[in-house]
């Protein structure tokens, strides 16, 4: 490894002559959980010192110096923060803002369980490069790569950091402490992007996870919302907030132990658009945390949608004669929020119209022969159906299967069996029909209310009998006949009764 003692030179004098300035860095670091020494470089035979040195991750560490700083390693999973000092580089960057130009392209430090991955940074080199006295370095620092990285064992650091500028970090001397209690919340679901219906309720869940200390005393969480994405509401940056552990204290945690949370949020209180949420957890106000500022899950989105609906219109079609069945009705549909798949179909034809697409127009539909029910569905659940009535064209009658012209008029013949009967007598009426066609016949007069029948045409001639009531005069009956609704044959006839007599 060649080190660049010139650039050292350089920055020597950068850190001396904008000590003040670079105090400013130190200000935003977080909570300093960490202490102890970082080692990087080595001396030569000569006595020479050569790379970078001891690196300071707290303002305790004796002879530290670099004001006051601190680098936050959390006891659990999350973001390694804040600043620590070298004497010879001066501060050396743990902030996700200072690693715009690292190349390759660094992410935020990280702690992953027994992992810290991401990167940090030499703000001084950084600096230079806006004043073009880089010499062609960037002062990225790598905690992972693919044969070297920084672990976690216990509350101590172990294994090298890597610059391309200034070779090997040796992290091992670093420590850091979770004195108190902690809490820090995850989602569980709903998963990112998923989407929800106003007409049902939502199920949020995460879990609250202690660090790396007991105590007795428990906390709270809630669930944070934040209506259509627009970080701004009346909690702040945020809409509503729902106690998510029914307003019971999640009680005492031991060390790294896990407790579930959850919260419905009922049927139409979320309304339609893109929301986020997250999960607020804290202990009470007697018991002050360790970090107050991991207590917030991430944001993560969520879809609300009214509910699956369709525009479905049907027009029908008149069967042509000498057929069952027309092709030219149409059918016109347009789903809304639904999931799919999305079917339209005709359940008289059984035949499908459309599917897998939101919208149809003019879509021709096969109709046959009565009431024609257009249905919608989407993902197989009913939006919304249209019933089409379809008949024979001009001219036309339904004559069993298919749409014909109407038949000749059937030949009827009525006959009382006998001819005459005493008063209070019964008849027989026999009607014979000969046609070939199905009729809907009706024989009035013979008893108080007609009596139906049918001639199905098969045989052509048929006979069909019927008593008629107790009759005291005369009385006349009528047959009718009907083919396809339609009066197509009638006749009457006769049954005559014989005077009572009487003695003068």
């Amino acid at each position: 490894m060649t080190y660049k003692k010139l650039l050292l030179a350089l920055l020597l004098v950068f850190v001396c002559t904008n000590f003040n300035s670079e105090i400013k860095y130190a200000a935003a670091s977080l909570t300093d959980s960490s202490g102890g020494w970082a080692w990087g470089g080595s001396v030569d035979s000569t006595g020479e010192y050569q790379g970078i040195g001891w690196i300071s991750f707290n303002d305790t560490n004796v002879g530290s110096g670099g004001g006051s700083y601190g680098v936050d390693i959390p006891p659990a999973n999350g973001d390694v923060t804040g600043y620590a000092w070298s004497e010879h580089y001066g501060w050396l960057s743990f902030q996700a803002t200072d690693l715009a130009g690292c190349s390759p392209a660094l992410s935020t430090a990280e702690r992953i369980g027994n992992y810290i991955t991401g990167g940090a940074r030499f703000i001084a080199i950084a600096n230079e490069i806006a004043m073009g006295n880089n010499g062609g370095f960037d002062g990225c620092v790598s905690l992972a790569g693919a044969d070297y990285g920084v672990t976690v064992s216990g509350n101590q650091l172990n294994g090298y950091a890597w610059s391309s500028d200034l070779g090997w970090i040796d992290m091992s001397g670093v420590a850091f402490t979770d004195s108190g209690a902690n809490l820090n919340s995850t989602n569980a679901a709903p998963a990112s992007g998923s989407t929800h219906i106003t007409s049902q309720s939502i199920t949020f869940s995460g879990d609250v996870r202690a660090g790396d200390n007991s105590f007795a005393e428990g906390g709270w969480v809630d669930l944070e919302i934040d209506w259509m994405s627009d970080g701004v509401g009346a909690m702040g940056d945020f809409d509503a907030s729902f106690n998510a552990n029914g307003g019971i204290q999640l009680g005492a945690f031991l060390s790294s132990e896990v407790k579930s949370i959850g919260y419905i949020l009922p049927a139409g209180v979320a309304p339609a658009g893109t929301h986020r949420y997250r999960f607020h957890a804290d202990t009470t106000n007697v018991l002050a945390e360790y970090n107050e500022l991991d207590n917030y899950s991430e944001w993560v989105t969520f879809i609300v949608v009214p509910p699956p609906s369709v525009a479905l219109s049907a027009l029908g079609c008149s069967i042509p004669i000498g057929s069952s069945q027309c092709n030219n009705g149409n059918a016109n549909w347009t789903f809304s929020y639904g999931t799919g798949p999305y079917e339209v179909s005709n359940t008289l034809t059984g035949t499908i119209i459309g599917t897998s697409v939101t919208s149809g127009g003019n879509v021709p539909v096969l109709m046959e022969y009565g009431t024609n029910r257009i249905e919608a569905t989407d993902n197989g659940n009913l939006l919304g159906y249209r019933e089409v009535d379809v008949s024979c064209g001009v001219g036309g009658y339904w004559i069993g299967t298919i749409c014909d012209l109407l038949p000749l008029p059937p030949q009827i013949e009525i006959e009382s069996n006998p001819e005459y009967i005493r008063s209070g007598g019964v008849a027989e009426i026999a009607i014979e029909i000969d046609h070939a066609y199905h009729l809907e016949c009706m024989l009035i007069g013979a008893s108080a209310t007609p009596t139906s029948f049918i001639h199905s045409g098969t045989p052509v001639i048929n006979t069909y009998r019927f008593n008629t009531a107790a009759l005291t005069s005369d009385q006349k009956v009528e047959v009718q006949c009907r083919f396809g609704g339609t009066l197509v044959g009638t006749e009457e006839g006769r049954v005559n009764v014989l005077p009572v007599l009487q003695e003068l």
